[in-house]
């Protein structure tokens, strides 16, 4: 029995540590970037689908579970650019068809995924502001895009409201919500 051929030679070892070594230093950044990129997507999905469920809440009629009343101005999404981790679902108590907080009941205050933030909301193409509801008033249910600060005027067609990775702001996910209700992933 010659022991020569049996078992691995310490440069053999060696050579395989050292493989092992530098894969999983080539891997390890990227794990952690596709990680926070899928943490964008995972929240701009999310957002699209929490602006769907605050049309579908409007258009079933869904009454407040405390007090069993629809809410006269139907449900929506509040977004505040003070508040860039998370957005709210609300339901339209005063019925003027926007976010008013002394008034409107907040249902759930929806936090983002860590490291993602909201960037910017637009309205219009091209006013950029620091706080916007879409609300949706039922029965059809007629969508109202509103800017809250500044101050509410004229009738406004599209929203779109910017999510990026606070480590990479040029890592972006945009929603775009129309006037006609149509809620677009871009």
């Amino acid at each position: 029995m010659d022991l020569k051929t049996k078992g691995f030679s310490l440069v053999e070892l060696m050579v395989v540590m050292a493989v092992i070594t530098m894969v999983t230093l080539m891997i390890l950044p990227n794990y952690r970037e596709a990680t926070d990129q899928f943490a964008l997507e995972r929240s701009a999905n999310k957002l699209s689908q929490d602006i769907r469920q605050a049309a579908e809440m409007a258009m079933s009629l869904r009454e407040l579970p405390d007090d069993r009343t629809v809410p006269k101005g139907g449900y929506g999404i509040f977004f505040d650019i003070g508040s860039p981790l998370e957005y709210k679902l609300y339901a339209d108590i005063d019925g003027n068809e926007y976010f008013n907080s002394g008034v409107d009941r907040e249902i759930e205050g929806i936090p983002l995924e860590r490291k993602v933030y909201i960037k910017e909301i637009e309205i219009d193409g091209s006013i950029t502001i620091n706080a916007g509801s879409v609300n949706f008033k039922p029965p059809s249910p007629r969508v109202k895009i509103t800017q809250i600060n500044p101050p509410p005027e004229g009738v406004k067609n599209r929203m779109r409201i910017t999510l990026s990775l606070e480590n990479d702001p040029n890592k972006e996910r945009t929603i775009r919500v129309e006037k006609s209700g149509l809620v677009d992933l871009e």
